[in-house]
């Protein structure tokens, strides 16, 4: 069974119904469970401010990022990112994923 890796804590609403909804469609086709790693981003109170305060200071959030998918990595098969803002640095955490399993086998 595949694992599916979730950076979450971004919104962690979204990160609830994104969690939800994959159950819900998976136990529409399959009898079972997903396999499911949700990794919450501990993201500061004084970060998460900066960045919605100014869209400028959205560059603090990459290393919470580069963090969660260094988590992640270790034992999920795909990593999915739920929050919207995130996605701005998908390159980077791409090359994060690869480079781990680049050198992981």
């Amino acid at each position: 069974m595949k694992t599916l890796g979730i950076v979450g804590g971004l919104g962690p609403e979204t990160s609830a119904n994104f969690y939800l909804d994959v159950v819900r469609r998976y136990r529409e086709k399959v009898p079972s469970y997903p396999s499911i790693l949700l990794y919450n981003v501990p993201l500061d109170k004084k970060v998460e401010d900066n960045i919605i305060r100014d869209s400028k200071e959205e560059a603090l959030l990459l290393p919470y990022l580069l963090h969660a998918v260094d988590i992640l990595s270790i034992s999920s098969d795909v990593i999915a990112l739920p929050c919207n803002t995130a996605h701005m640095f998908i390159e980077e955490m791409r090359e994060e994923q690869s480079a781990y399993h680049r050198y992981d086998k």
